[in-house]
């Protein structure tokens, strides 16, 4: 069977209702057969921020885990790249790992091969990672 549910006062008389206005409404469930059930409350509007709050939700779980990790990562490489100094052991976004051997504006001289002396010139940007010493 299925429940019914209308407002008690919907089948009073409008001059019945006038009295009515301060009380609380309240629901009836009433049977497919015609029995009157239990009394339910009835449900009191919701506040607007209540259906805005999901969205308010959603807009801060997007701040952290997709702005804000992002802006964190790149503003720690930035120092990393900023500290950089002569005989760090570097690894670049090549792959290639190296020593500093000179640390100049926007580009860095790496020694490769200790052996041969060989040496590249790479931008600071092309460093990956320094190697804790």
């Amino acid at each position: 069977m299925f429940d019914m549910f209308f407002l008690a006062q919907a089948d009073a008389n409008p001059q019945q209702l006038q009295g009515l206005e301060g009380e609380t409404q309240t629901q009836i469930s009433v049977a497919a057969d015609g029995q009157e059930g239990t009394e339910v409350p009835a449900k009191a509007p919701e506040s607007p921020w209540v259906s805005l709050m999901p969205i308010i939700l959603m807009v801060v779980i997007v701040y952290f885990f997709m702005l804000r990790g992002p802006q964190k990562k790149e503003k720690e490489r930035k120092r990393m790249l900023g500290e950089l100094k002569k005989n760090d052991k570097v690894r670049t976004i090549g792959g290639i790992i190296a020593t500093v051997v000179e640390v100049r504006d926007k580009e860095v001289v790496l020694k490769i091969d200790e052996s041969n002396n060989t040496r590249i010139k790479v931008v600071r940007e092309a460093i990956g990672e320094v190697y804790a010493e």
